[in-house]
């Protein structure tokens, strides 16, 4: 039996680069996979190369709308979520603060 038979994956910035070899590797596994590419992303070209097991949705990780909305697309099409790889890499929304101490005078 295949490594991944029967679970169902999203990996968000798959429709090129690593993110496109790990859906390639996912579905190969035998898991049904969803992929999302940004703007300039060749979806139909990503579509070829991973397969008939995958969907291909276009998908702007720097839009929160745009993330907020594929929630109710990957229910429709996965039912469920096993396996999440985020590959997409953007520049942190302003008021971000990633993880460290917080600012301020030390304790």
């Amino acid at each position: 039996m295949p490594k991944y038979a029967g679970r169902k994956a999203v990996v968000l910035g798959g429709a090129n680069g690593f993110g496109l070899t790990v859906a390639k590797l996912l579905v190969e596994g035998g898991a049904e996979v969803l992929v999302t590419g940004g703007p300039d992303a060749d979806l139909d070209e990503a579509a070829v190369e991973v397969g008939s097991c995958a969907h291909v949705i276009r998908c702007d990780p720097a839009d929160v709308a745009a993330v907020e909305a594929l929630v109710p697309v990957v229910q429709a099409r996965l039912g469920r979520v096993d396996l999440l790889v985020v590959t997409s890499g953007h520049d942190a929304p302003p008021g971000f603060r990633g993880p460290g101490p917080a600012p301020g005078p030390a304790p």
